[in-house]
């Protein structure tokens, strides 16, 4: 409309924040977790990135952890699934970035990565940061859709958590 004034943007909820947090804290556990294989000469080896998938849980579950105490232990199903999504979409998106970075860097790396793929084909830097991305995003939302089983029931208490 003509004359309208601009509207601030609106904050961040509750639960975007927690899952934008969290998904920060998963991406740099991956990306350390490849500079330590790195190291120890096994960061070719792509079977061991499913070890990421165990920094994916457990930031997905503190995530909803923190979520359930902030809303004291009230968590609706579809942001909890929210922050299922947001925290593996923003971790997968900077492992991705990290890949493209180091790629750049280490060409060999970047080759061996492009052609070991199941389908045997040459596959673009731009494919790779796709898969890397779908990939995580997916299986983090089906760990959501999973962990939200037992975090929406309200008599559900975590280990060593006497408040929520």
């Amino acid at each position: 409309m003509p004359g309208a004034t601009p509207q601030p943007a609106q904050p961040l909820t509750g639960f975007e924040r927690i899952g934008i947090r969290y998904g920060l804290w998963v991406g740099t556990a991956y990306i350390a977790f490849f500079l330590l294989m790195k190291v120890l000469g096994l960061h070719e080896r792509t079977e061991v990135a499913y070890v990421n998938g165990i920094f994916l849980v457990a930031g997905i579950i503190l995530a909803l952890r923190e979520y359930k105490r902030v809303t004291q232990n009230r968590i609706d199903y579809l942001p909890g699934l929210g922050i299922g999504f947001l925290t593996s979409l923003v971790s997968s998106v900077i492992l991705a970035l990290f890949f493209i970075g180091y790629s750049t860097f280490d060409k060999e790396f970047a080759s061996h990565v492009m052609t070991a793929n199941l389908y045997g084909i040459q596959l673009s830097v731009l494919m790779i940061f796709l898969v890397i991305v779908l990939h995580g995003t997916v299986a983090g939302t089906f760990v959501g859709f999973i962990a939200m089983q037992f975090f929406k029931r309200p008599d559900h208490q975590l280990r060593g958590d006497s408040d929520v």
